[in-house]
């Protein structure tokens, strides 16, 4: 998974170090309309994208999108993101957000099979407010957050997010697949998504709640097996 990331942040660095003489017109756009499942863990998505040729590399694109998700679970656990191990847990029944943001990667065509790989680079989410139970894993009961010990918390999904790869208490969304061109306008892909949903603790008046080491913002990730329908817009 290290790898991914690295790869990914790679293509993120190589996008905005380039020069824009490198690339041609836009060549090509498309929309991909799909869905991941896990268990009870499940993920929609829409993907408006656009690829920018390459000069003296007609196989290699790079991609501009704008994606809108959703993530559906059951029992979950999201961690602190403050600490070290061990690390303050919040408990749900269930968590349920959507977002929508700005996506950024790379794309390598061979024929009628593209191979890729994506990431958020910043998205906006929202979503049902859940209460979690606030499980701390030490014997410390001096905390801040004492009054929460074992007991139900407010929390809502985290707004805006940022760098999700890379930074932990940001929801969003990465992915590698490829993309099979059945004709010319529709085809399939096949993905596999790498995720991390956030929460933020809050009170019923809608006011900050800060739980030990001032940590209002709890994560995990998540990786879930995608197929999409894809719609070529214009090549």
């Amino acid at each position: 998974m290290k790898t991914i990331q690295l790869a990914l942040f790679t293509i993120m660095i190589l996008k905005f170090t380039t020069s824009q003489g490198q690339y041609q017109l836009s060549s090509g756009a498309g929309i991909d309309v799909g869905a991941g499942l896990r268990g009870k863990s499940w993920t929609p998505g829409i993907t408006y994208h656009e690829e920018l040729g390459v000069r003296g590399m007609p196989w290699l694109q790079a991609m501009l999108g704008i994606r809108a998700w959703g993530y559906y679970a059951g029992n979950s656990e999201l961690f602190s993101q403050k600490t070290d191990f061990p690390r303050d847990t919040l408990q749900y029944n269930a968590l349920s957000s959507n977002g929508i943001g700005f996506v950024l990667g790379v794309n390598l065509k061979f024929g009628r099979v593209n191979f890729g790989a994506s990431t958020d680079l910043g998205n906006l989410a929202y979503g049902s407010a859940r209460r979690a139970i606030y499980r701390k894993n030490t014997a410390d009961t001096t905390g801040i957050g004492s009054a929460y010990y074992n007991k139900y918390v407010s929390t809502m999904p985290a707004n805006l997010n940022l760098l999700p790869l890379l930074l932990r208490r940001h929801s969003g969304q990465s992915e590698i697949y490829a993309r099979i061109w059945i004709t010319k306008k529709v085809g399939i892909k096949l993905a596999y998504i790498y995720g991390r949903q956030a929460y933020t603790t809050k009170s019923v008046e809608n006011s900050p709640v800060y739980l030990d080491n001032r940590q209002r913002r709890f994560s995990n990730v998540y990786s879930i097996p995608y197929v999409a329908l894809c719609f070529r817009l214009f090549e």
